[in-house]
């Protein structure tokens, strides 16, 4: 897992920006667009798409307005965008793009489904409970960071949250299945953002 390579520079017209896939960008995006959504504009070079992508994950604070006008006056860097950014959207998802992480996983037709909006909410609990993060710790870590983070504390501790990671994401031979069609949990999504403005610094 490659944690140091969920952070990405580009660079549009004169400026760079240093991106990080956080867990308030990726909430706050679906919330805009649906991961879905927001993955078929990038790949359709999009700018309003590609502008709240850079602005949303941006380290430091911009405006995704200025962002927009640099990409519409700089048309020719959007298709070099295009790779860099779909990769990050990936790291939003918490997926794994190295050799080892990159296997299928198994599925069961048993396994526990649970909404990619679940998935969110459960990045959260696990950060700011079993990591004991703070709020502005567990927004601003990206989904492989609170992954990698909660593996090396079921090593520490062993069984006890081996049980919480069966109850929070199913067994471990019974990979979840991200019900990505399925309704969004409206008041669960207004809840998660509600708590990323809070905590937005």
């Amino acid at each position: 897992m490659r944690l140091a390579n969920s952070i990405l520079t580009v660079k549009i017209g004169k400026e760079r920006f240093t991106l990080s896939p956080s867990l308030r960008a990726v909430c706050r995006l679906h919330s805009r667009f649906t991961i879905e959504k927001l993955h078929k504009d990038i790949m359709q070079g999009s700018i309003t798409a590609l502008a709240a992508l850079v602005a949303e994950t941006s380290i430091q604070p911009v405006d995704e307005v200025q962002v927009a006008y640099a990409l519409a006056d700089n048309l020719q860097t959007l298709e070099s965008l295009v790779a860099p950014l779909t990769e990050l959207i990936e790291h939003l998802c918490g997926i794994d793009d190295t050799p080892n992480g990159d296997k299928p996983p198994k599925t069961s037709k048993k396994a526990k489904r649970i909404t990619f909006e679940q998935s969110l909410t459960n990045f959260y609990r696990i950060a700011t409970g079993w990591l004991g993060w703070t709020p502005k710790e567990a927004w601003t870590a990206t989904p492989l960071e609170i992954m990698e983070a909660f593996e090396g504390r079921k090593e520490l501790y062993g069984e006890a949250l081996e049980v919480i990671a069966t109850m929070l994401f199913g067994k471990k031979e019974e990979e979840p299945e991200l019900d990505l069609e399925a309704p969004l949990d409206r008041e669960g999504l207004a809840s998660l953002k509600a708590m990323a403005g809070a905590h937005a610094v």
